[in-house]
């Protein structure tokens, strides 16, 4: 995962494929781990699930708003680890608007990209998919 903050868009880009390209894409500077985003523990039949989640917490100022983004880890066990994305807009503390919740990228395998966008254009948000075969 990459969250990247410019004072135009809020982008959270989701490099989870397990390819050549997703693996060039976790060199990157500021990438996020998602085995990390969660404490591990074993279960009785010897899987790794996860346990206690460690949040990792972005606020991104924009020209649209002021936006936080949290990510956590779901994924573990017989499946890969995987992203869950929260994102609320922050302008008014007192009034925070939740535009994502709880949205589980427990299938992004099934992409060549996945990312959304919040910029002035998309206040509440817009998500890019392109699927790896699109007649699948």
């Amino acid at each position: 995962m990459k969250v990247v903050c410019t004072t135009q868009s809020l982008r959270i880009i989701d490099y989870s494929a397990y390819n050549e390209e997703g693996q060039a894409h976790a060199a990157e500077p500021g990438v996020i781990d998602v085995d990390k985003l969660s404490t591990w523990k074993r279960t009785p039949d010897d899987l790794n699930v996860p346990d206690k989640p460690l949040p990792h917490v972005t606020t991104c100022n924009t020209s649209a708003g002021k936006y936080q983004v949290v990510l956590t880890n779901a994924g573990g066990g017989y499946s890969a680890p995987y992203p869950v994305i929260n994102v609320r807009e922050i302008s008014n503390p007192k009034q925070p608007a939740v535009f994502i919740r709880d949205l589980a990228l427990d299938k992004s395998y099934e992409y060549k990209r996945y990312e959304i966008l919040f910029s002035r254009k998309y206040p509440k948000g817009q998500i890019i998919e392109e699927k790896q075969c699109p007649d699948c």
